[in-house]
């Protein structure tokens, strides 16, 4: 669609973003072998954090913020030292002044730079540039206040036209979200949102409202339709180019875990577990005889639409023990009951999800799987409906009402009151979160509960305790040995289908006994305390 043999196209990968950086080198190779040689793939990849004092200087688009250097300063950041190591940017210390008779001015890192004000702004040999650069070193996100600072000081002063023919979804309420986290984290930005056909972002006629070239943020995962649109009218004068009955064009797919590439991921063992029991539970069901060969790994994970409202489901690329692959497809069930008097003041109650590793700006959770173990943060977002009968002057800045989430964990039990204050969401939304990690040092282990296809709710105890085995009262809390010692646990007792729940607990307690004290040794060698409280637990004996 945006190919031309006049063009020379560049990637550059985000070091972090292996799975991409390997699917791009498949693709630019098996283009060169086509004889297509103007592709290229950097193999020299940065971490495309804001710190930016690392990368090589590219290509952007200019826009400033404006004129107001007090407000923007502060907004920036730009009164504080930052310094960039382990990939982040570390706030040192306030920053009191800046060079005298500097005016400093900042904008957004998209922009476009003549090919004079480039090498200006590159050169070694011209101490105001090297200054200026050692200047921005120390300020966070360099690359909105460098170039745009130089160049209002400079001879370029008067070639600078403040646009950058780029086309977003700006919502500045929404998309600065993250500056709440400022008292918890060194600092945090703003940023567009994600482009939707729902809410006209990309049409046609504001296209041409302005002189625009470029667009972003797109995100098929979040609107795979904006995506489509766009097809659409680039292609409007060929249809026959667009290709709507596609799989590609309705559907979309992101990879969120590969066991080659993230076998560091803290998650990686909890994906294991979860993967064995989706497995085992969907071949119990098989009509066909026993499955003899057990489940062996995890391969992939893969969230996947069907079309931009669909829910988000799972793919999992599993394999056995006889080296068969399989493809389970895993949609995860919220398990929510809404009254129908569900009302605060003039504010309806229409949903409620749970979740893990919320993105504040887009409202969404991240964390597809919806996996949380026990020293993770638990998040609930619900949504209102304003009945709008407030009058107008009387309105307040929010768009939702004070209300009190009580949590309870398995055994009925509230752990913890939280009172939410009135919050501003465009989508009408609003939070709580829970660290249950605060809650387990030294106190009782909460449950799972676990949604599946063959089974309304099954609430299982981490760790097996009082109602499987006997576990000391007040035990210290054994968290993160969770899932080396379950992963154990499951591979000796799951090796084949329980009729009931007693059949279960029974191979359990079988392969807690077969445990040795080599294996716990290993296990734990970084914890002994929990080392002594595994055989104490046990009685001291070794079976």
């Amino acid at each position: 669609m945006i190919y031309s043999p006049k063009h020379l196209y560049y990637f550059h990968v985000d070091s972090r973003q292996e799975y991409m950086f390997r699917g791009l080198a498949k693709m630019v190779e098996a283009f060169h072998l086509k004889g297509i040689m103007n592709i290229y793939l950097s193999t020299k990849s940065h971490a495309t954090i804001w710190g930016g004092t690392s990368f090589h200087m590219g290509k952007s688009f200019l826009s400033s913020q404006g004129f107001n250097t007090a407000n923007m300063i502060i907004n920036q950041g730009f009164n504080y030292f930052f310094f960039e190591c382990e990939n982040r940017m570390w706030r040192i210390k306030n920053r009191d002044n800046f060079p005298q008779d500097l005016r400093i001015d900042a904008g957004s890192d998209w922009f476009i730079m003549h090919r004079e004000f480039a090498n200006f702004a590159i050169s070694e040999e011209n101490d105001y540039a090297v200054k200026m650069r050692e200047l921005f070193s120390t300020l966070f996100s360099p690359l909105e206040g460098y170039f745009h600072t130089l160049a209002l000081n400079s001879e370029f002063c008067d070639r600078i036209l403040y646009t950058n023919l780029r086309l977003i979804n700006w919502k500045q309420k929404q998309g600065c979200r993250c500056s709440r986290l400022k008292d918890v984290v060194d600092w945090c930005g703003c940023s567009p949102l994600v482009l939707k056909i729902k809410e006209d972002d990309i049409g046609l006629e504001r296209a041409k409202t302005y002189a625009y070239f470029f667009a972003r943020k797109f995100e098929s995962l979040i609107d795979v339709d904006a995506v489509a649109q766009v097809e659409r009218q680039v292609l409007r004068f060929r249809p026959n180019l667009v290709v709507s009955s596609s799989p590609v064009f309705n559907s979309t797919w992101l990879n969120y875990y590969d066991r080659e590439i993230d076998s560091t991921h803290p998650k990686q063992m909890l994906f294991e577990h979860w993967s064995s029991i989706l497995f085992n539970e969907w071949i119990s069901n098989q009509s066909s005889k026993v499955h003899e060969c057990p489940f062996e790994k995890a391969h992939e994970i893969h969230a996947y639409k069907e079309f931009s409202t669909a829910p988000i489901q799972l793919i999992l690329t599993v394999e056995d023990k006889c080296g068969s692959i399989y493809e389970l497809l895993v949609e995860i069930k919220q398990n929510v009951t809404i009254f129908e008097d569900a009302e605060v003041n003039d504010y309806h109650l229409i949903s409620v999800e749970f979740g893990v590793n919320l993105d504040l700006k887009e409202e969404i959770f991240r964390d597809y799987t919806g996996l949380l173990d026990t020293s993770g943060t638990a998040t609930i977002i619900w949504h209102w409906y304003h009945n709008e009968t407030t009058p107008s002057d009387q309105k307040a800045n929010t768009t939702s009402p004070h209300v009190n989430i009580h949590w309870f964990n398995p055994r009925g039990r509230m752990v913890r009151n939280d009172p939410i204050n009135p919050y501003d969401s465009i989508n009408y939304a609003q939070l709580a979160s829970l660290n249950l990690g605060d809650l387990q040092q030294f106190k009782e282990d909460w449950g799972v509960i676990r949604h599946t296809k063959f089974c309304d709710v099954i609430t299982v105890d981490p760790h097996w305790r009082n109602p499987i085995d006997e576990w000391p009262p007040n035990s210290p809390d054994l968290n993160p040995l969770d899932y080396a010692v379950c992963s154990i646990l499951e591979e000796k007792a799951c090796q084949k289908p329980h009729p009931n729940v007693e059949s279960l607990k029974k191979a359990l307690k079988k392969a807690w006994k077969e445990i040795t004290l080599d294996t716990l040794v290993k296990i734990v060698d970084n914890f002994p305390k929990r080392l002594k409280a595994c055989i104490d637990a046990k009685g001291g004996h070794f079976e």
